[in-house]
């Protein structure tokens, strides 16, 4: 693989979040749940390589999925900017507190979110996108249904919390992909 300064670099899907049942998603294959932990050493920082850059930027994508799916506000607080953007796939636009209201509220629920390959640019060392895919089930607590989604995800580096996401935008994935 050859590094450069906007290096594009995939992730398998050995990332997936599945907290909910996957047999609820039709083919998706059963992947074991992540758990958000405490990191172990400091958030990378621009002054790290492209790659050591791109595997903490795709760990905060992964933390962030998981906490959609556990309803973790407290984690979602930490891992979100406070200008966040939040686009969902059917036009809606949240920023960070309504998103993190809907989701206590249990107005909005992700009950698994089984990501595919991330694709990711880093940009200026502090900026990194992230492009990828999803199944998800979401809904309510009275009803869920499957979707099948593209995303892109805008991660910014704060020196004390690490990547922090700033914008999201998904849509609906057409049903030959």
């Amino acid at each position: 693989m050859c590094l450069r300064s906007t290096l594009v670099w995939a992730l398998a899907a050995t990332g997936a979040v599945c907290l909910g049942a996957a047999a609820d998603l039709g083919s998706s294959p059963s992947l074991a749940p992540i758990r958000i932990e405490q990191a172990e050493r400091a958030p990378a920082t621009p002054n790290e390589t492209t790659t050591e850059l791109i595997q903490a930027a795709v760990a905060a994508d992964i933390q962030r999925t998981t906490a959609l799916v556990a309803a973790d506000t407290r984690a979602l607080e930490l891992l979100c900017g406070d200008e966040l953007i939040f686009g969902h796939a059917d036009g809606r636009i949240q920023t960070k507190p309504e998103l993190l209201a809907a989701l206590n509220s249990g107005e909005m629920r992700y009950f698994a979110l089984n990501p595919g390959p991330r694709e990711v640019r880093i940009l200026a060392e502090a900026v990194a996108l992230i492009f990828g895919s999803a199944e998800l089930l979401v809904g309510t607590a009275e009803s869920s249904r499957p979707l099948k989604i593209r995303y892109l995800a805008v991660y910014r580096f704060d020196a004390r919390l690490g990547w922090r996401l700033t914008a999201y935008q998904s849509a609906r994935r057409t049903t030959e992909e």
